[in-house]
């Protein structure tokens, strides 16, 4: 389950960002289609890992799902693709990838202790 090392990371950042004194309440994380993550393993991931270090204990994990980023050569138009569809809406053509196999840490809310 690569999701466990993906959330071991994650963690990592986000606790670089606390500051002394500081608790996680919400890890916001976005993932998309071609990341290969699993949402259920990702949150798994979280709650297995932030029971053990007070900076996550009881904090939450919201995970977003972002759409597969194209953009269309012939016509140019930039569109969401979805993993059974990857024509472009206007013209029919196969667009060309342009994002969406990345996992980010968007927001972290946090309390002061």
């Amino acid at each position: 389950m690569h999701e466990m090392g993906l959330m071991e990371s994650l963690l990592a950042s986000a606790a670089r960002a606390l500051r002394g004194g500081e608790r996680a309440v919400k890890l916001s994380v976005a993932v998309t289609p071609l990341s290969g993550v699993e949402p259920a393993a990702l949150r798994f991931a979280f709650a297995a890992l932030a029971a053990d270090d007070e900076r996550f204990a009881g904090a939450t994990l919201d995970v977003k799902q972002n759409p597969i980023a194209m953009r269309c050569a012939p016509c140019g138009k930039a569109y969401e693709a979805t993993l059974s569809s990857y024509a472009c809406p206007l013209c029919g053509a196969v667009g060309e990838w342009a994002g969406g196999d990345d996992v980010v840490l968007e927001g972290l809310e946090v309390r002061h202790v």
